[in-house]
């Protein structure tokens, strides 16, 4: 099974490759299958925004908030 952190960040067929085991097998058939593949970049840089320091405050505040009006 991949990493918990890959599994929060990759989006398996679309912004990168999960592979599983965690073997030299399985790695080098994940590399094959990524030499066959077209990543579209605006889809990583998409993906990639989820981790941006504003994208963590807007969605930490909306939590925040969200708890509040609960519980007011």
């Amino acid at each position: 099974m991949a990493s918990p952190r890959a599994l929060d960040s990759i989006i398996d067929g679309e912004t990168g490759l999960l592979f599983a085991p965690q073997t030299p097998e399985a790695l080098c058939a994940a590399v094959r299958r990524f030499e066959r593949m077209d990543f579209a970049p605006q889809a990583c840089r998409s993906n990639a925004l989820r981790f941006s320091v504003q994208g963590f405050k807007r969605k930490f505040a909306d939590f925040v908030e969200g708890i509040y009006a609960r519980h007011r």
